[in-house]
C-alpha cells in the first residue's frame, strides 16, 4: 500500500474514486473541494492510500484552517474516513496519524468515523455534540407523508391554504436571493453569516452542473423561506435553510420540506438528507423527526486526544456571547462585509 498526499482538482482518479465508495458524500467530491478553495483559500490536502495497481483505495480529504489544524472538512455535516477494508483500515489510518505529524499539523478534526476500523482504539478521540436526520424515499409521495408526524401536515396544509407556494431555480439570481434570507436568518440566531463568494461557488460548481438546487417559498410575491439542495448519487442533501422570522406563521418550511421531498422523488433519490443539528437542540431535532426521518449519531474525532477542549469551550462562550449580541443588533450590510472577511476563520 502506497501512501501518497494530492490535489483532488489535479487528480481525476479522486473522483472516480469517491463515486465508487458506498461510504462517500457530497463532501467528498471535487466539486465540494472546489468550493471550500475558491471561497476560503483552503488548499487541499488529501491522503490517499494506492494498491499495487496504483488504484486510490483509501483517503482523507483534509485542509489546512489556523492554527495548523487539519480539519476533514470544514463547513462539511459529514466527511468521514473512506478507508480500505480489513487490516488495511489500521494500517493506513497508522500512516495519515504519520503524515500529520510530520507535517507539524497541531491537531486533527475527522468529521464521521467508519465501519472498518474503531478510531478511539487508534488513539482518536470522540465528541458526541451532533446528530443527522435523513428521511428514507420509499414509496409514494402520500405514503411519505403519512409516515410524518400529523403537525407535519398540518403545517403544510397552513402554508398552502395561506398562499404559499415554493418554486424550484438552478439561476444565479434566485441564490442571491437566498442568500440575503440567509443573511437574515443568521442575523436573528446571532450568527455570522457565510460569505456571499461561498454561496456563489456553490453554484457554479453544483448548480449549474444539474447537482444543486435553491428553493423558494413565496408569499404574496416576496421570498419568506429557501432551502440549498446538493445532489449526490442517491441522496439530496438540505444544507442550507433560510426564513423570514416575520413570515413564520405560515409555515413555509414545512412546505419547503415537502416540496424538498416531491424532488428527491422525481430526481429517484432512495433518502433526503436532513444534515446536522446539535445534540441539544431539541426543538429542531423534533422537527426533523417528525419528517420520518430516522436520528442517526454523528460523532466527529479529534487527533492528539485534548483533555482541556471543553475548558477551551467554556472559556471561550463568553465571547460567542458577545458576538451573538453584535450580531444582532449589526445593520445587515455590516454583517455581510463581515462575513466575507471574518467567517473562514470559523472552519
Amino acid at each position: 500500500m502506497q501512501i501518497e498526499t494530492i490535489n483532488p482538482k489535479r487528480e481525476p482518479a479522486w473522483e472516480e474514486f469517491v463515486h465508487s465508495s458506498p461510504e462517500a458524500t457530497v463532501f467528498h467530491t471535487t466539486a465540494w473541494a472546489n468550493v471550500l478553495n475558491e471561497t476560503y483559500g483552503f488548499r487541499p490536502r488529501y491522503i490517499i492510500a494506492r494498491n499495487g495497481a496504483a488504484e486510490i483505495i483509501g483517503g482523507v480529504p483534509f485542509v489546512e484552517t489556523r492554527g495548523r489544524c487539519l480539519v476533514s472538512l470544514p463547513f462539511s455535516d459529514n466527511c468521514a474516513p473512506l478507508l480500505p477494508s480489513g487490516a488495511e483500515a489500521e494500517v493506513f489510518i497508522a500512516a495519515v496519524k504519520d503524515v500529520v505529524v510530520s507535517s507539524g499539523a497541531r491537531s486533527v478534526e475527522l468529521r464521521g468515523g467508519s465501519e472498518h476500523v474503531e478510531l478511539v482504539s487508534q488513539g482518536f478521540q470522540e465528541s458526541s455534540a451532533f446528530v443527522q436526520h435523513v428521511v428514507p424515499l420509499t414509496g409514494s409521495l402520500e405514503e411519505i407523508e403519512a409516515r410524518c408526524h400529523p403537525s407535519v401536515r398540518r403545517g403544510v396544509r397552513r402554508a398552502e391554504g395561506s398562499g404559499v407556494t415554493v418554486r424550484r431555480s438552478i439561476s444565479e439570481e434566485d441564490m442571491r436571493r437566498f442568500f440575503l434570507l440567509q443573511t437574515l436568518t443568521r442575523k436573528k440566531l446571532g450568527l455570522l453569516p457565510q460569505p456571499w463568494r461561498f454561496f456563489e461557488t456553490i453554484h457554479e460548481h453544483f448548480l449549474q452542473k444539474g447537482a444543486g438546487y435553491v428553493l423558494l417559498a413565496e408569499h404574496e410575491g416576496c421570498v419568506i423561506g429557501g432551502d440549498v439542495l446538493l445532489l449526490f448519487r442517491g441522496t439530496l442533501v438540505d444544507k442550507f435553510s433560510a426564513s423570514d422570522p416575520r413570515f413564520l406563521n405560515l409555515r413555509p418550511n414545512n412546505l419547503l420540506h415537502r416540496s424538498a421531498i416531491e424532488l428527491g422523488l422525481a430526481l429517484g433519490c432512495d433518502s433526503l438528507d436532513l444534515g446536522r443539528s446539535d445534540i441539544d437542540a431539541e426543538g429542531l431535532r423534533r422537527f426533523k423527526s417528525n419528517w420520518g426521518a430516522a436520528e442517526r449519531p454523528m460523532p466527529y474525532y479529534h487527533y492528539p486526544s485534548l483533555p482541556a477542549a471543553s475548558a477551551v469551550a467554556t472559556a471561550s462562550s463568553l465571547p460567542r456571547r458577545v458576538l451573538a449580541f453584535g450580531v444582532r443588533f449589526a445593520p445587515l450590510w455590516a454583517l455581510r462585509h463581515a462575513g466575507a472577511v471574518l467567517y473562514r476563520y470559523a472552519a
